[in-house]
């Protein structure tokens, strides 16, 4: 029934199904975890659940830092964070410390992405004159990067000053 997964991977995910909650994606994930997903598409589900899924069977080890975790939630949301945490539990990876990162990320309300930046690309532009285009884009995404390491406090004045200092 299941496109391109023989009989051994099929039992080989057992133990994983039963790991995880009845989300139709995370299950997909699970069963083609590291395996090819072509044949997923020929299966009606809706386009949502197998964009998900396939992205989730994509390997990904669990975050090693909190800026790796930052990265996670910015890339993929809270909630696909926790997804891919469920999932990585279920695949028999350690993945408490980055649990509590999630929620540290969550209860401090820490920035993952450049929409979440005390700065948007007006603000920067009209700071520094000459800034246009692409480039502006660029520099929010340093700042962004900035930030997420720790390096740079999220508020205007100071991504106002790291952006004066990384401007080429």
């Amino acid at each position: 029934v299941l496109p391109t997964l023989t009989p051994a991977a099929l039992a080989a995910a057992a133990p994983r199904l039963a790991a995880l909650p009845a989300e139709p994606a995370l299950r997909l994930a699970a069963l083609y975890y590291g395996q090819p997903t072509d044949g997923l598409y020929t299966l009606r589900l809706p386009g949502d659940v197998l964009r998900t899924a396939i992205r989730l069977a994509r390997p990904a080890p669990a975050p090693a830092t909190l800026a790796e975790a930052r990265r996670l939630v910015g890339h993929e949301g809270a909630a696909g964070a926790k997804r891919r945490l469920c999932l990585l539990a279920a695949l028999g990876e350690e993945v408490a410390q980055a649990q509590q990162w999630l929620a540290l990320i969550e209860r401090e309300g820490l920035c993952c992405r450049r929409e979440e930046l005390a700065i948007n690309g007006r603000t920067l532009a009209a700071a520094l004159p000459g800034l246009r285009g692409p480039a502006v884009g660029r520099l929010l995404a340093a700042l962004l990067e900035e930030v997420i390491e720790d390096r740079v406090e999220n508020t205007q004045q100071a991504l106002l000053s790291a952006a004066r200092r990384l401007q080429p």
